[in-house]
């Protein structure tokens, strides 16, 4: 018959107890654990013996001190209050001292311990705040965050039959998480109830179903409304503890005043849209990407250069032209590389001034508005500039449709697209004036441009209703000395011959005129208002009118060496040489200078019919 062993219970000094090499814990308590352990003894006391053993030394007499088999952990809990001056470094510590065996007395103590069910836990933190903790209180002694007690105060309130089922291992903590969304142990029976056995096993589902018409507070029309606006307001707002280790997390429980909210604060902003001129102005609590793709946008025109502008245009042409003298002049490669470098630059300063010119098209602008939303940053969001799908629709009606990428690089540089759309212009003003019966056409599809299309702007035509001659000399030096201006001044001098010599008398010498005469002056009159310069390669208002003129830029224009091919890089010369002629003929040019090049590339295209693609009429 075994009988208990007998242990010696004292008070033993703090300062004569010492870390034992009997303990078997190895692993070291950290720096948190001992100060929460700290804490835990000041408020409640100790609550555990020190196991201890008396040191002997080597001849087996007594020390006076103690060796820490079980508490090295307390031990240095009380040196932490000692050095917070809570106690006295002799503080008298309750101790067992010399168990039979002190390395089993210390595994003991370490093994056979079971740590408290988190809900249990719960319910006894909320025991401690019915009895008069406070929420800090309780967060100091245990050596947590406010937080903290606050989530397992929270928990502790989900329904008993719940915790139930959570010590029994058949729902998990995240399921207590869910339910502790509301604190209606009703609600909670209900909406467990409602679920399937399969959904049951997703908290999320249970999250989902407890705020059923309610709004996260995350979501962009909460952001936009403000939280503290919409319970200024008398909203409620639905606290989640539990949502990604976040505190400020819920939900706003009234729906309809957050909505009423969010559309007040748009409507000013709206009105402030409509005092900015827009056509229209809509209000849209969201807009995604499929529903602002219905909408066209306004594009942009350029408009006339200033006077300062214009200057600094002409000035960067000259010096374009004067680079391009030089690069033919020199087989240098480093100063070649210079010169590009010197164009590149040019272009850029060219570019520049362009991007300057740039308005809104004005028709569309007139017809444009604008959407105000709610963007997925919670901001406001507006969207101005919008065409509406019909809007776009009538706007677009006559226009050719623009290039898939209008930005991308074309054959023929800025000044050079000029150019040769300046000489077709001179060509379809020459052929024009010779042709009444498209002359009356073209004039009444302009009126009607602007009587039936006038949201659609004037871009469709060539024609400028006031019927001034507007030059486009300026563009290139030939363009004085061309085949179409020359018949355009000849036609001009002899109709002036005939003409009476004071205005007053016009409209009666006109009414005194044969009908085929009118019809050949309003002719000439509507041919010097076309006007077609261009710098882009793509469809434009010109080629309706070369269609119907069938116009043959061959018999107004030639491509000669100063006014075409010199402004070549000299793989186009290359190309057009071999698409007018062949690719043999265009081989032996590759070897030769640049100036030498176009010349040669001149005289082989000159004897076909060839025109570049900007000077062709469309089929």
């Amino acid at each position: 018959m075994s009988s208990t062993p007998q242990v010696s219970e004292r008070f033993v000094p703090l300062n004569k107890i010492k870390r034992s090499p009997q303990n078997v814990r190895t692993v070291p308590h950290t720096t948190a654990e001992i100060a929460a352990l700290a804490k835990s003894i000041d408020t409640e006391g100790l609550l555990q013996n020190f196991v201890l053993e008396t040191e002997r030394d080597e001849g087996g007499k007594p020390t006076g001190f103690f060796l820490a088999t079980a508490g090295e952990g307390r031990r240095l809990a009380h040196l932490l209050l000692v050095k917070h001056k809570k106690i006295k470094k002799d503080h008298p510590i309750r101790s067992i001292v010399d168990p039979p065996n002190p390395r089993a007395a210390s595994l003991a103590e370490n093994s056979h311990r079971t740590d408290m069910h988190p809900a249990d836990q719960f319910v006894a933190f909320k025991q401690l705040v019915e009895d008069g903790l406070t929420v800090e209180e309780v967060a100091a002694r245990f050596s947590v965050s406010p937080l903290v007690v606050a989530r397992r105060l929270k928990l502790a309130n989900v329904a008993p039959m719940f915790l139930d089922l959570f010590r029994k291992g058949k729902i998990t903590l995240q399921h207590v998480m869910a339910l502790a969304l509301t604190d209606d142990h009703e609600k909670q029976q209900r909406v467990w109830d409602l679920l399937t056995k399969q959904q049951r096993q997703y908290p999320e589902l249970i999250r989902r179903a407890l705020t059923e018409g309610e709004i996260s507070v995350k979501e962009p029309l909460v952001r936009f409304v403000g939280v503290e606006t919409y319970m200024a307001a008398g909203g409620g707002v639905r606290k989640d503890l539990f949502a990604d280790g976040e505190e400020d997390v819920g939900y706003a429980t009234d729906a309809t005043l957050l909505q009423e909210l969010a559309q007040k604060k748009l409507e000013k902003r709206a009105a402030q849209l409509r005092k900015e001129g827009f056509g229209w102005v809509e209000i849209r609590p969201a807009l995604d990407y499929s529903e602002l793709h219905r909408f066209g946008r306004v594009g942009t025109t350029l408009r006339e250069p200033t006077a300062k502008e214009a200057e600094q245009l002409a000035e960067i042409e000259q010096a374009r032209e004067k680079i391009q003298a030089e690069r033919d002049a020199t087989e240098d490669d480093e100063r070649l590389s210079d010169l590009e470098e010197q164009e590149c630059a040019l272009q850029e300063k060219e570019d520049a001034i362009n991007e300057g010119r740039e308005i809104p098209d004005p028709a569309a602008q007139a017809v444009a508005g604008a959407i105000v939303a709610i963007g997925h940053d919670g901001k406001c969001r507006i969207e101005r500039g919008l065409l509406k799908p019909e809007d776009a629709r009538r706007i677009k009606r006559g226009q050719n449709a623009a290039p898939a990428d209008a930005g991308a690089a074309q054959g023929h540089s800025v000044s050079l697209m000029r150019r040769l759309s300046a000489h077709r212009t001179l060509a379809l003003r020459a052929t024009l004036a010779q042709r009444p019966d498209v002359a009356l056409l073209a004039i009444t599809h302009r009126l009607m441009l602007s009587t039936f299309y006038r949201a659609s702007g004037y871009g469709e035509s060539t024609l400028q209703i006031d019927a001034r001659e507007l030059s486009v000399l300026q563009h290139a030096k030939d363009l004085e000395t061309s085949k179409a201006n020359v018949a355009i001044q000849s036609r001009r001098d002899a109709i002036e011959a005939r003409l009476p010599e004071t205005v007053e008398g016009l409209f009666s010498w006109l009414a005194d005129q044969p009908r085929d005469e009118v019809m050949a002056l309003l002719a000439f009159c509507v041919s010097l208002t076309v006007l077609g310069v261009h710098d882009r390669e793509e469809l434009n208002a010109g080629d309706a009118l070369a269609k119907a003129l069938h116009l043959n830029m061959r018999e107004w224009w030639a491509p000669t060496a100063e006014g075409y091919f010199g402004s070549l890089p000299k793989e186009r010369i290359l190309a057009a040489v071999s698409a007018a002629v062949d690719a043999d003929t265009a081989a032996p040019l590759a070897k030769l200078k640049k100036g030498v090049m176009a010349a040669a590339a001149a005289e082989c295209v000159g004897r076909t019919d060839w025109l570049p693609e900007p000077l062709r009429t469309p089929k």
